[in-house]
Parts: C-alpha cells; structure tokens; sequence
C-alpha cells in the first residue's frame, strides 16, 4: 500500500484529490505498522511510524476536507496513545490522556457516521472501543447490525460476543460463541489454531453458565489440538489460558467427569489426528 501511494504521490502532478488520496493512503498503511508493532510492545517503533501516519493523514485532510475515511486511523491512533503504558508519560504529546481518548473516539464515530470506504471497518473498531469501556449495551448494539448486514461474517461475530463477554451477559456471549465454532469448523477446519481459540472461549463461556462438564470437554479438545499449532507467541499464550481453565475446572468436577466427547468434536480431533 506504501509503494503504492507513492506512485500516486508522483502522478499527481497538482491534482489535489489524488494527492489527499495518495496521502490518506500511506498514512493508513503506516498507522497498521504501528498498531502491528505497538502490539508486540515495541513502543517506540511503533510511535515512530504512528507520528508519520498522523503527517500524512493530516495532509490528505487538508487537500480534501471531506475524506471522513482518514478519520479512522486518526481516531485508532489518539485512542491508542491515551492507552499508552504510564512510563511513558513524560514525552510531552502523550499528556492530558482523556482529551486525548475522547478524541480518538469522536474520530472513529466520524469515519463510521460519514466514511466512504471504511464505513464497515469503522463501525467494528467503534463497537470494539465502546466495549473496551463499558459501554457494552450500545457496542453490541452495533456489532449486532453488522452481523445482519453480513450473517457470514465470523469477525463481527467476534466483536458481538467480545461486548456480551465484557457486559458480563454470558449466556448472549454463549450464543455467538457456538455461532462462531460452526462458522470456524464449516470454513476453516484446516486451521486448528482458529478451532482451539473458539473452543477455548465457548468452553470459557460454559465455565461461567456452570456448565462445567460441558467445559470441560471443549476445553480438553482444544488443548488436544495444540499439538497441530506450530510453536509461536500466540500458541503460547493460549496454552496458558487453557491451562488455568483446566485447573479451575478440575476444582469444580469429580475425577473423570466431563470426558464424553461430542461426535461433532470427535471427528475435529480424528481429522486433525
């Protein structure tokens, strides 16, 4: 996307809304780089390349007022700096953070309300930002038009059930949760990360429905599938929390109890054996 735009940047020759375009452009492309590394906690990367996104977005702006779609990033970006680790809070832009958060949320609610291209994406990020806080009722409200919008969607099914979860209504969270397992096993049963992670939280949900045979027997498969997952960070981090799962659940059933596998997931672990 970066070569990209700078192609654009050289053909556009004075013509302003090419140059806002090819500017909206590589700053979202640069605006991903840092989410991506702000991620791995390289911090300081990642402010790097969020600093020249902000330059870039702020010029397409100015060439062309009504590109609401810059409007994400932007928003991405000012939120996540508010969320920035307190160590770093004496380099000076990072001050006064709940502007800054207040801000950033404005800005997604732009991009979703008047976005051309990042309409849909901004609506996800605005749910996800709203649950983050609390504000659960209404970030599922959201979640919920997009998955009527696309019923085959499984990321904003992600979303919907990540503002039940955080709202605490586990028995809705339940509900996408399986939603979300059919779609992984219909669509991506050569993926046995993806299975785990859905079976991980349907057997999480379960847990806290008291289901706990149930649970127990979700949790139990995907970690059986673990030994399918190439060895990364993510593996790991799964592992662990399916581990807690498991020890919690061992408190809560007898010895033995909760090991009849479903046939739908008995053929998950022959296939993947």
């Amino acid at each position: 996307t970066e070569r990209l735009s700078q192609k654009m940047l050289l053909r556009a020759k004075g013509n302003l809304d090419t140059l806002a375009w090819a500017y909206f452009f590589r700053g979202a492309s640069r605006a991903y780089a840092a989410i991506r590394r702000g991620r791995k906690k390289k911090i300081v990367i990642a402010l790097r390349d969020g600093i020249r996104a902000l330059k870039d977005l702020k010029r397409a702006l100015e060439y062309k007022p009504d590109l609401y779609d810059a409007y994400l990033a932007l928003g991405i970006y000012d939120y996540a700096i508010s969320e920035i680790p307190k160590y770093f809070k004496w380099l000076f832009f990072l001050r006064k953070k709940e502007d800054r958060r207040q801000k950033g949320l404005e800005e997604i609610r732009l991009a979703a309300e008047k976005g051309l291209y990042m309409k849909i994406p901004a609506l996800d990020v605005l749910a996800w930002v709203l649950a983050y806080q609390g504000r659960t009722r209404e970030a599922a409200s959201i979640a919920e038009r997009l998955v009527e919008m696309y019923p085959e969607s499984r990321s904003f099914r992600w979303t919907l059930a990540f503002a039940h979860r955080r709202g605490g209504r586990w028995k809705e969270a339940e509900k996408v949760y399986d939603e979300i397992l059919y779609l992984v096993l219909r669509d991506q049963i050569d993926c046995p990360y993806c299975i785990a992670v859905s079976l991980y939280w349907c057997a999480r949900t379960k847990y806290y429905l008291r289901k706990y045979r149930e649970a127990s027997v979700y949790a139990d498969v995907a970690y059986g599938l673990l030994r399918l997952v190439p060895s990364s960070d993510s593996k790991k981090s799964l592992k662990r929390s399916l581990l807690r799962l498991k020890k919690r659940l061992r408190r809560k059933l007898g010895p033995g109890e909760g090991r009849e596998v479903p046939d739908f997931l008995r053929q998950v672990l022959e296939n993947g054996g």
